[in-house]
């Protein structure tokens, strides 16, 4: 039975944003299916409807992302049917530990370091691209009112799927992310529980651990307010350690999480600056 890891659904997010070959409107609607995801019981099915109301998109457009993460094996798709195009989605964690582990040693690297490296051999992470569509009228199911991108065939001729990859270098050997304190306090173990419930089925969770993950959703949904590159810093600045200091602060006080993590934040690189 699969497991959510430390800080998964963070690291989710961090990948979305950090994936190159993604659209804005994909990454807008992945961000969104991961926030729905329930880590209680490991359902994800937000229906169209509900995506297209909160993201401002177009109905085609919402259908077409969720393809396209599909292809890219961002999520695995399974589709109920109906004219609701109701549908669960997997989210492939696997790979956004992926992503991240070659970012972060990426960012540990020294520049040049793997070109110094004697006998350096590149390795990757493979991100396939969407294959392409067989012919110009490739719109169906009542996509025609959205503006298609990337996806006519200039020359009228049959295109060949194709698979092209993405690669990401990383450095031989990265260095893992900061593994978690064998002999945790019972108040840190409390915090991390939400992010170690099994996929299928979890564990029945406390009253007080329904109170944690409630603040802890209020101050990600704060930083995820204030723009994509504000969340991404505090997707990189937050460890457990800091993660527990916000919920606290979110349970003594509605916004006190977040307020928590900018002071925090700005009182790091003060002395950086000054």
């Amino acid at each position: 039975m699969a497991l959510l890891e430390q800080n998964d659904v963070l690291f989710a997010q961090k990948a979305i944003l950090l994936t190159p070959n993604l659209s804005a409107a994909a990454k807008r609607v992945a961000a969104a299916i991961v926030d729905h995801f329930n880590k209680r019981t490991g359902q994800c099915d937000p229906g169209i409807n509900r995506l297209v109301k909160l993201l401002g998109m177009s109905r085609a457009t919402v259908i077409r992302a969720t393809e396209t993460l599909n292809e890219l094996g961002f999520i695995e798709k399974q589709s109920h049917g109906g004219k609701s195009h109701r549908a669960a989605y997997i989210p492939n964690w696997k790979l956004f530990r992926q992503i991240v582990d070659d970012w972060d040693a990426r960012m540990k690297s020294k520049p040049d370091a793997a070109e110094a490296l004697p006998g350096h051999e590149k390795t990757t992470t493979k991100v396939s691209r969407p294959k392409r569509s067989r012919s110009q009228k490739c719109d169906v199911k009542g996509l025609n009112s959205a503006t298609q991108t990337h996806r006519s065939n200039q020359s009228n001729k049959p295109v060949e799927p194709e698979q092209v990859e993405t690669l990401i270098e990383k450095l031989p050997n990265p260095t893992a992310r900061k593994p978690i304190p064998k002999t945790p306090t019972r108040d840190l173990r409390r915090a991390q529980g939400n992010f170690l419930l099994s996929l299928n089925g979890g564990k029945r969770m406390s009253r007080g651990e329904v109170a944690r993950d409630a603040a802890q959703r209020r101050w990600e949904l704060d930083a995820k307010t204030k723009g994509e590159h504000v969340y991404a810093a505090v997707v990189e600045w937050i460890t457990p350690e800091r993660q527990q200091t916000a919920t606290d602060a979110e349970l003594k006080r509605r916004g006190g999480g977040f307020e928590f993590i900018a002071a925090s934040m700005c009182n790091e690189r003060r002395p950086a600056h000054g």
